[in-house]
C-alpha cells in the first residue's frame, strides 16, 4: 500500500485524502472506494461510523477513503468538481486499472458498503463463473507444472477473508475460485473427476502441481488453512 503524506487524516480504517494524494493513488492503479462529503452534512455524519466499520472489516484488503468537498486548501473542493459531485454524501468506486467510476446507491450500512467494494474491486484470484470453466482451469494447471490453489465454496460472493488470503499468497501460487457451489454445480465437478476433492455444503480446497493433487482435510479455520497452504508452497 502506498504510504500517504503526513497531511492524511485517518478515521478508523478510513483515510481522508488531499487531491494530490488521491491522484497518486489513482495513478498507481489502485481500486478506491471514496466518499465525497461536506462536514456540515447530517447524512455524512450518519454515514461515517458505518463507513469506518466497513473499513475495519476490509482491513488488509483495501483502504476506504474520504474527500472533503469544502476544503480548498488541500484540493478537495476541486476534486469534487472534477467528479461532478452534486450532493452529499456521494460514494464512488474508482478502478483506475479498468478506467471505470461506479456510483454507489445502496444502503448506507457497513455490510452493504463492504459487499459493494468487494464485488467491484480488482480480485487477487481467478473467479471462474461456471464448473466447466473451473474444470478447464484444472486441466491447464496440471500441464504447466506450477503451483495452483483451487477453492470451491457455496458462498455466493467472495468474503473479505478470501480476499485477504489471496493477497497474502498470490505471489506464491495462482488462485482459482468457484463461488455459489450448489448441489448441481458440485455434481458437475464430481462428474468431471473431482469426486475425491469436493462435496456438497463443504468448503473445499486443493492444490495442483505437476499433475499431483492434494486436498485440505483439516479444520475449517484460517490458521489451519494457512498452515496447510504454507506447507504446500514449500
Amino acid at each position: 500500500m502506498i504510504t500517504l503524506l503526513l497531511l492524511t487524516i485517518t478515521l478508523g480504517k478510513v483515510v481522508e485524502l488531499s487531491k494530490d494524494e488521491f491522484n497518486t493513488l489513482r495513478d498507481s492503479g489502485a481500486s478506491m472506494s471514496v466518499v465525497f462529503y461536506a462536514p456540515w452534512c447530517g447524512h455524512c455524519k450518519n454515514l461515517k461510523p458505518e463507513y469506518a466499520k466497513a473499513g475495519a472489516e476490509l482491513d488488509g484488503v483495501v483502504d476506504l477513503y474520504m474527500v472533503d468537498c469544502t476544503n480548498e486548501n488541500n484540493g478537495g473542493k476541486d476534486l469534487c468538481g472534477e467528479f461532478s459531485v452534486q450532493g452529499f454524501p456521494t460514494i464512488k468506486m474508482i478502478n483506475a486499472e479498468k478506467d471505470s467510476v461506479l456510483d454507489y446507491n445502496g444502503a448506507r450500512e457497513a455490510k452493504a458498503l463492504r459487499s459493494f467494494v468487494l464485488y467491484n474491486m480488482k480480485k487477487p484470484f481467478k473467479d471462474h463463473k461456471t464448473p466447466k470453466v473451473f474444470l478447464e482451469a484444472i486441466k491447464a494447471a496440471k500441464e504447466d507444472g506450477k503451483l495452483h490453489l483451487f477453492i470451491v465454496t457455496e458462498s455466493k460472493a467472495a468474503s473479505s477473508y478470501l480476499f485477504k488470503l489471496a493477497k497474502k499468497i498470490s505471489d506464491r501460487m495462482s488462485i482459482h475460485v468457484l463461488l455459489n457451489s450448489t448441489a448441481d454445480r458440485i455434481k458437475e465437478l464430481v462428474d468431471g473427476g473431482l469426486e475425491k476433492h469436493v462435496s456438497v455444503g463443504k468448503l473445499s480446497l486443493f492444490t495442483i502441481k505437476k499433475n499431483a493433487m492434494e486436498s485440505f482435510n483439516g479444520a475449517n479455520t484460517p490458521g489451519e488453512i494457512e498452515k496447510w497452504i504454507d506447507n504446500s508452497a514449500k
